[in-house]
């Protein structure tokens, strides 16, 4: 007879890994980001791209270059702007063209941080 108490394991760790596949970035651009035809749709909101003179991306935390480099993926060299991370989550990470990288503080801000709240206020 099957242990009941293995099943139960097993089950736990089939839908820990289910719910980690599904919590990454990548799945969730898949799922809720969309540049297509000229319009990006981000859940169901929907932007006319050629309605903007350009696209600034500001993107920051922990997963700031993966979201960068996600959405430069769907729409090329029309984003550009700024990924301000922590330094280890950067490293051995190749930059997204077009977007400055800036070495920001975690959990508090640090001088870089602020330099990068200034670029992303300057655009």
């Amino acid at each position: 007879m099957p242990d009941p108490y293995a099943i139960m394991r097993q089950t736990a760790r089939e839908i820990f890994a289910h719910a980690l596949k599904e919590a990454c970035i990548a799945a969730a651009f898949e799922r809720h980001v969309h540049a297509r035809r000229g319009v990006l749709r981000v859940c169901d909101d929907l932007f006319q791209l050629d309605s903007y003179p350009r696209i600034f991306v500001v993107a920051f935390g922990k997963a700031a270059h993966t979201m960068a480099a996600a959405l430069a993926e769907q729409m090329g060299a029309q984003v550009s702007g700024i990924v301000a991370a922590p330094e280890a989550t950067l490293r051995d990470q190749p930059q997204v063209p077009g977007f400055r990288y800036f070495d920001a503080g975690h959990p508090l801000p640090n001088g870089e941080s602020v330099k990068a709240a200034e670029a992303a206020v300057k655009g």
